[in-house]
């Protein structure tokens, strides 16, 4: 994925560069939604499979989840602003994200245990995807996300990837 998204870059070839990434999001939601799927359904029953002990963990299960499913569903967005020169921007994220765990970890697992652990681990997922994807908007002004509508999907099965 790194190779492709680099090559389009240093290349100029930025509309295949958007393109490209956004078929990797679209990849990554289309794999990660039925095991999401599975866990909010089944999740439970996935844990009793270890045993009793394991059903108070259900919660941490979700959290855990929903950050991994939004992980995949933005895609490559750390990729896209090392190839594209921004890896500064993703160090200060990456600044503010160790800030943000060093102040409020203590805190949360202190007063919640493993589930605020969870709850950190999911707020610093979606902040750094979140920040990232947004200086993907600002500075190379396009969308990682998929908009999912017909035009794009055209666009991805008749462009050559």
């Amino acid at each position: 994925l790194a190779p492709k998204l680099s090559s389009f870059f240093s290349k100029g070839e930025i509309s295949s560069f958007k393109v490209f990434s956004k078929f990797s999001s679209l990849i990554g939601i289309i794999t990660a939604l039925p095991i999401y799927i599975i866990f909010m359904i089944f999740g439970l029953d996935i844990l009793n499979l270890f045993g009793d002990s394991y059903q108070e963990s259900f919660y941490i299960l979700i959290l855990l989840s929903t950050a991994q499913f939004i992980n995949a569903g933005v895609g490559s967005v750390i990729y896209i602003l090392i190839m594209s020169g921004y890896e500064k921007l993703l160090r200060n994220i990456n600044f503010i994200t160790l800030a943000i765990c060093l102040l409020i970890a203590p805190i949360l697992i202190q007063n919640y245990g493993s589930l605020g652990a969870a709850y950190l681990n999911t707020f610093i997922i979606i902040f750094v995807n979140f920040a990232s994807l947004m200086i993907i908007r600002i500075r190379l002004n396009f969308w990682v996300t998929p908009n999912l509508s017909f035009k794009i999907l055209k666009s991805l099965l008749t462009n050559k990837i």
